[in-house]
């Protein structure tokens, strides 16, 4: 069988915030639900700040990706 798998990396909207958040819950379990929706909420917000989701050809979330411009820092997660 083919061992490969085809992604799709695009940058996150409000529309992902509860994959987001269950992804960031698996990374991070004893980080509380709501600090978890304030971070996303930066990250939305912030114009130096910005999230990815990689997603699977049928639109699996697959991982993500927080990056942070000038900060020097990246967080991700796989599932």
């Amino acid at each position: 069988g083919d061992l490969f798998m085809d992604f799709v990396i695009r940058e996150m909207k409000d529309r992902d915030q509860l994959v987001w958040a269950e992804m960031r819950a698996q990374l991070w379990p004893d980080e509380a639900s709501q600090a978890h929706a304030e971070a996303i909420d930066k990250v939305l917000q912030d114009k130096d700040v910005w999230g990815f989701i990689a997603e699977t050809s049928y639109a699996a979330p697959a991982g993500f990706a927080e990056v942070a411009l000038g900060f020097g820092l990246i967080t991700s997660s796989r599932l």
